[in-house]
């Protein structure tokens, strides 16, 4: 609030029955301004003067940096959300009331007004002018003081439009905010009441027009430099948007800037109106910040947009907080819904009821003790039409809409055990928990985790007879990639948990964005009542195929796409070696296409004017082009010629939403047996709200409606032939996609840039790891690596990831089909091409390798898998054009802070490098270890306070680690990002002081990456690992030991590998397979993962450098150390 220049009521008000209000994007001295007051001892109200316009004020100011404002944010944004969660969940009958005493007036202007240009092209830049049904609809309304009318705070309401917009410029620091929350919430009931809509008052939305306070400027750019300070968040921009609901629970980082905004004066104002008047405001809560900036480094002003959303409805049972073993079933507090009667608990959200020995599992989640929990407790009781026992059900159960997790504890009947009520819970439990969840948390919520708290007495017996676990504390883990996860899948599937999944995956699959498992986590409680009982915690993959996070750069979504690719080729391979292991029956996986797409409906259609059901083919030129250009692949397994395509009839397909009212929501299918063939027409240009369906799915559906028997004959027609008869199976080969995303063709143009390839000529890709796959092959590196590259990109794009997807779901439909064939082509008039892809898959798995074999270890297995990622990421990162811009260094995330200096290198780090037998590969490191050139810096993220103690030598190209770096509750994936983001900052701030500069376009890789580059980094050691790295290295080093042959070096024992070779003692190599073998498990560990997050996220400031050699370091004591050597790829002795 401000104290105006003039006592002319602002012109903004003035005008006929339709004024506009207008605003402008420069603070103004005469109109809509604010004016607070500070309550005094004697219960008068003082003037507070303008920001900075005190000496105690601009005092304040220059000793407060901006982080320490930004800090004090988050505490006061915090605050402000614990004091509404604690209404929320206990909201009072009635609000407060506010007594209006002779000073204090209303202006209510009689004629309604409209919005202004300015507010108008604000919401429209936003993408939020949509909520305005009614532009004239709006009062405005001045509240002021009597005695000095010259201050006032000046809004305009619209409950049509459930809207109320405040005009805040020059404002003050505020320290007592709650008056003037008091007023915005007075203005909108003075405002709403003389409309003729007050069934309609329920505020949605509330604009902050021109917030100029210094201070709030401050604190929301520091906000935003957070938020994108990481780099994979994309660039800062002048608007910005954040939705609550859309940061991860775990990102601690996110909810920060959250807290942050919420701390800021004005829209801590709005929360607290909110929590001071719940019913009121209809209990809504904050739930979006839209932020338009007036410039994107310095700006002026700031427009805000608040919308506003209502919590679930609840029920609040007397129930006693101390003990809830009894629940009182009132009629008037039950919600029932098909004979299921849920009560929610009146205890605060807690933490996961399974805590601390879920943390074990790759929930991996500890919160702090101050952490608010997000877990809420429901009963759900359920009767039979019997009586005794057996009659009745009462499963106690919890959930968690900002984890997406639904828990299922146990029961509270005392007669859970009898085998009538077993026979119950087998049978109802399912809706019952999805019942819950919709009551709780929403219908359309996907549930990402489940956790049996409590299993049925089959499952524990499976569990204490099948899973091997040595003690209490160990996890039986069983990802969708391990060698044994369909086995137990189909056992549990046999059992109460098994159905529950799939009631929950086939009935309500829509509802839930088509859940699948990616993997199964069995433990144990390690102590209290139920100690060595068992429990089970789930993971889903939720919505459409895997796609990729779409940066802002080519560059960032070019290394994007290599992710994904890797990790599809890696769950191909994978695959492989799981299928080796349970022989696939055909007969058992043929379905409904109905239950491949619930919810959805399958249409067919035809060429209407020659009325009969069948197209023309939509790709001939297509076809024929493949057919050119790939004669000889095709002719050894489908006799395909130009007749056959030209005489081609077929089905065609429309597959959508059951509730779409239009073509545009579906997908254009066409299908031919007799070519084995599958053609995407087109994808919807529209999506349907909350329809989600892998595309596989659905083109796997269409080609089931077209040909339900597998069978067709020679003019392509259906036959009734029965399952396995002679005649043509059910195996489509071949699929073209007309159809792709604008982002898979930017990665295409960016392939055909690199090989200054025109796009009138189509490029040819074949599976380039054939050397690869063989029994004591090890890698690839006998193909061109840019192949490689290109195939791993094209792989990681939404569409191809979809595809393999496909074939590895359905893998017993196309008898272990593997692509092997991509033809990539441009259609359009020059400048406006669009690419098309045709793909090939041949059945039959490949030759079984070493690696895939390794991958059945149950303690190895998934590292060796993960590690397997990571080294297609190290070795083919160095290959993508580091010309392109790379994310900017930003330092808003962590603090630096300078330790020592002039250090010598220490002494454990010189023994690990400078061993005796480190020339075995390459010659010893050579450090200049006389001279003082290192530093010792302590890095510390903002966010959650972990501290990074780092060593670097400029001079030595060395980063060195002494303790180990903490990890917290991340997953393994942010694990190594985090590592990567330190490691990346360090060297940037503390390496050498200039950089080369990004090469050119012309810059060829080969010349790039054999021009060594003086400021690269050179060597990362880490002399502290994490538990988890310690286990699995020294469980590798036990599993590749060879005692003949053992490397001892004084008090270290190192072994010495790259990803070619591994050498013991003797100058002996160790067989190629064995040295795979461990250098995947190496190249798992978050400590290393995080190097190869750093070299390839930021491949043009690195220089194009990869991970080349490995040395393991063991001593006396048993613990394990690591050093990395970076260099140039190891391909480039094969490119000339």
């Amino acid at each position: 609030m401000h104290r105006s220049h003039s006592t002319k009521a602002p012109e903004c008000l003035e005008g006929s029955a339709s004024e506009e209000i207008s605003g402008s994007h420069q603070p103004q001295t005469n109109d809509c301004h604010l004016w607070s007051k500070r309550g005094g001892e004697d219960g008068k109200r003082h003037k507070r003067p303008p920001s900075g316009s005190g000496e105690s004020s601009g005092r304040a100011n220059r000793i407060q940096s901006d982080e320490e404002l930004y800090r004090r944010a988050i505490v006061l944004g915090k605050n402000n959300q614990n004091k509404g969660e604690e209404v929320s969940s206990d909201p009072p009958a009635h609000d407060r009331d506010v007594q209006l005493g002779q000073e204090d007036r209303f202006e209510i202007r009689p004629k309604t007004v409209s919005l202004g240009r300015p507010i108008r092209d604000f919401l429209k830049e936003i993408g939020q002018q949509k909520f305005i049904v009614d532009e004239n609809s709006y009062k405005a309304v001045k509240r002021f003081h009597i005695d000095d009318p010259q201050n006032y705070i000046q809004t305009i309401v619209s409950p049509k439009n459930a809207h109320l917009l405040v005009f805040w410029r020059d404002t003050p620091v505020i320290n007592e905010e709650i008056t003037f929350s008091d007023w915005l919430q007075q203005c909108w009931t003075k405002g709403i009441a003389t409309l003729d809509h007050q069934s309609e008052g329920k505020l949605q939305y509330v604009t902050i027009f021109q917030v100029a306070s210094p201070l709030t400027l401050k604190q929301m750019v520091m906000a935003q430099m957070q938020w994108y300070g990481s780099g994979d968040r994309g660039v800062r921009t002048k608007s910005w948007t954040l939705r609550k609901d859309s940061i991860d629970f775990k990102d601690d980082d996110g909810l920060d800037v959250w807290s942050a905004l919420c701390g800021t004066l004005e829209i801590a104002t709005v929360i607290r109106m909110l929590y001071s008047y719940p019913n009121k405001v209809h209990r809504m809560r904050l739930s979006q910040i839209h932020l338009r900036f007036s410039d994107s480094e310095k700006p002026k002003t700031i427009d805000i947009l608040l919308v506003l959303d209502q919590p679930p409805r609840r029920t609040h049972p007397e129930i006693d907080p101390e003990s809830e073993s009894e629940v009182n079933w009132d009629a008037d507090q039950v919600a029932e819904k098909d004979a299921i009667h849920i009560v929610e608990s009146r205890k605060p959200p807690s933490h996961h009821p399974v805590l601390p020995d879920i943390s074990r599992t790759t929930y991996g989640y500890m919160p702090d003790e101050r952490a608010l929990g997000t877990f809420t407790k429901l009963y759900a009781r359920i009767s039979s039409d019997s009586t005794g026992p057996g009659a009745e059900n009462i499963f106690e159960i919890a959930t968690s809409f900002l984890e997406n997790h639904l828990v299922f504890m146990g029961f509270q009947n005392g007669d859970w055990g009898e085998p009538q009520n077993i026979l119950l819970a087998d049978k109802v439990l399912g809706e019952a928990l999805y019942s819950a969840w919709t009551y709780r948390v929403g219908r359309g919520v996907f549930i990402k985790d489940l956790t049996f708290a409590t299993l049925s007495p089959r499952t524990a017996k499976y569990i204490d007879k099948h899973l091997s676990m040595k003690s209490l504390d160990q996890v039986a883990r069983f990802s969708s990639q391990h060698f044994e996860f369909e086995r137990v899948q189909r056992e549990i599937f046999k059992r109460r948990e098994g159905h529950i999944m799939k009631f929950l995956m086939r009935k309500h699959a829509k509802e839930l964005g088509n859940p699948e498992i990616y993997s199964m986590e069995f433990g144990r409680y390690t102590s209290g009542p139920r100690e060595g009982e068992p429990f089970l915690f789930v993971s889903f993959t939720v919505g459409n195929d895997i796609g990729l996070h779409r940066p802002m750069s080519i560059a960032g979504q070019l290394v994007e796409a290599l992710f994904a690719g890797a990790e599809q080729v890696v769950a191909v391979s994978t695959s492989f070696a799981v299928r080796s292991m349970d022989p696939f029956n055909l007969a058992a996986d043929r379905v409904d296409p109905h239950l491949l797409i619930p919810g959805y409906t399958l249409e067919t259609y035809g060429d209407t004017e020659r009325n009969n059901l069948y197209i023309e083919c939509p790709v001939i030129d297509q076809l024929e082009e493949v057919n050119r250009l790939c004669h000889d692949k095709l002719r050894k397994t489908l006799p395909w010629g130009q007749e056959d395509v030209q005489n081609s009839r077929y089905y065609g397909s429309l597959v959508g939403p059951q509730e779409a009212p239009d073509e545009s929501y579906m997908f254009r299918i066409a299908t031919y047996g007799p070519l084995k063939h599958v053609v995407l027409i087109n994808s919807p240009t529209k999506r349907f709200p909350g329809a989600t369906i892998p595309l596989g799915d659905v083109l796997i559906a269409a080609w089931l409606k077209s040909y339900p028997h597998g069978k067709y004959n020679q003019g392509g027609h259906k036959t009734n032939a029965g399952f396995g008869e002679k005649g043509s199976t059910l195996n489509f080969r071949y699929v073209s996609l007309l159809d792709v995303s604008t982002e898979t063709q930017r990665i295409f143009n960016a392939i055909f840039e690199r090989m200054q390839r025109p796009l009138s000529k189509p490029l040819v890709l074949t599976f380039p790891f054939t050397h690869y796959r063989g029994v004591n092959a090890m890698y690839h590196l006998r193909t061109d690596p840019v192949e490689r590259l290109n195939w791993l990109l094209v792989m990681g794009t939404e569409e191809m990831s979809a595809m393999v997807n496909m074939f590895v779901k359905f893998r017993g439909y196309f008898r272990d089909g593997k692509i092997d064939l991509v033809v990539i082509r441009w259609e359009g008039e020059k400048g406006k091409e669009a690419a098309q892809v045709f793909l090939g898959n041949s059945p039959g798995p490949p030759t079984a390798r070493a690696i895939d074999d390794a991958k059945r270890d149950p303690v190895l297995g998934n590292a060796i898998i993960l590690g397997e990622r990571n080294s297609l990421i190290n070795d083919h990162v160095v290959w993508i054009k580091s010309g392109y811009s790379t994310p900017a260094i930003t330092q808003g995330s962590f603090r630096f802070k300078t330790l020592r200096t002039a250090l010598s290198c220490p002494k454990e780090t010189l023994r690990l490098l400078n061993s005796e037998f480190a020339d075995a590969l390459s010659g010893k490191v050579k450090l200049r270890s006389s001279s003082k050139t290192y530093a010792a810096y302590e890095i510390t993220s903002v966010t959650d306070n972990f501290r990074y103690q780092i060593f670097v030598s400029a001079e030595n190209r060395h980063i060195d680690i002494q303790q180990r770096l903490p990890l917290g509750s991340l997953n393994s994936h942010d694990q190594a990002k985090r590592i990567g983001q330190v490691l990346f900052k360090a060297w940037m701030k503390y390496g050498p002081s200039e950089f080369a500069t990004a090469p050119s376009a012309s810059t060829t890789w080969s010349t790039q990456n054999q021009k060594e580059q003086q400021d690269s980094l050179r060597i990362v050691t880490f002399l502290r690992l994490n538990d988890e790295t310690e286990t699995i290295l020294a469980e590798a080093w036990n599993h590749y030991r060879d005692d003949e042959h053992q490397i001892v070096d004084g008090e270290n024992q190192v072994l010495r590998i790259s990803n070619t070779a591994m050498y013991r003692s003797n100058g002996e190599q160790i067989p190629r397979t064995q040295v795979y073998g461990l250098w995947s498990i190496v190249m798992s560990t978050p400590e290393v993962a995080g190097v190869v997050y750093l070299l390839a996220m930021h491949p043009g400031r690195m220089n194009n450098r990869q991970i080349t050699k490995v040395g393991i370091g063991k001593l006396h004591s048993g613990r394990m150390q690591l050093y990395l050597e970076i260099g140039m790829s190891l391909d480039l002795e094969h490119v000339t």
